[in-house]
C-alpha cells in the first residue's frame, strides 16, 4: 500500500514561486520530506529546493546541486523524497525524460519517492500575474515511475 503524501504549506508556496518568477520557461527541484519510519511510512513534503529554470538537462550542475542537497538533508534530518518538474508548454503535465530519470534515481534511495508534474493553466485572454499564480497550478503526482 503506498503512503499517504502530505506538502506542508512552505514547501508548496516555495514551488509555486518558482513557477512564479519563471512564468516563460521550465522549472525544476526537488522535495525534501521528514524521514519515514517504520511505523508511518507516509511522506511529509516539509521543503522545496528550487533547481533550474531553463537548461534542466545540466548533468553536471545536476550533479553538484543534488550532493549539496543530500549533505543539507543529512544535517537536517530530512530526505530527498520528490522531484517537481514545470514543463515549458502550458498545460502539458506529461513527463519528460529527464524528469523521469532523475525520479528514478530518487526512487532506487526511496521506494516511495515522488514525481510532481506541475501544470501552469491560463485562461484564455488573460495575462498571467504573479499574485494569482497559486490559482492556476495544477499538480499531479506521478508514481511508479518506469523507463
Amino acid at each position: 500500500m503506498p503512503p499517504d503524501v502530505s506538502v506542508s504549506v512552505i514547501a508548496y508556496c516555495k514551488l509555486v514561486l518558482h513557477l512564479s518568477k519563471y512564468p516563460h520557461c521550465a522549472v525544476n527541484g526537488v522535495l525534501l520530506a521528514k524521514k519515514p519510519t517504520k511505523e508511518n511510512r507516509s511522506l511529509h513534503f516539509v521543503d522545496v529546493i528550487p533547481l533550474f529554470h531553463l537548461a534542466l538537462e545540466l548533468t553536471p550542475m545536476l550533479e553538484v546541486a543534488m550532493t549539496q542537497i543530500e549533505s543539507y538533508c543529512s544535517q537536517q534530518g530530512l530526505i530527498i523524497a520528490g522531484y517537481y518538474h514545470a514543463g515549458a508548454v502550458i498545460g502539458d503535465p506529461s513527463p519528460t525524460f529527464i524528469a523521469k530519470r532523475i525520479a528514478d534515481k530518487i526512487c532506487e534511495n526511496l521506494s516511495d519517492g515522488c514525481l510532481f508534474m506541475v501544470s501552469m493553466q491560463m485562461c484564455p485572454n488573460e495575462q498571467k500575474t504573479s499574485s494569482d499564480t497559486a490559482n492556476r497550478v495544477g499538480v499531479f503526482m506521478v508514481k511508479g515511475i518506469v523507463n
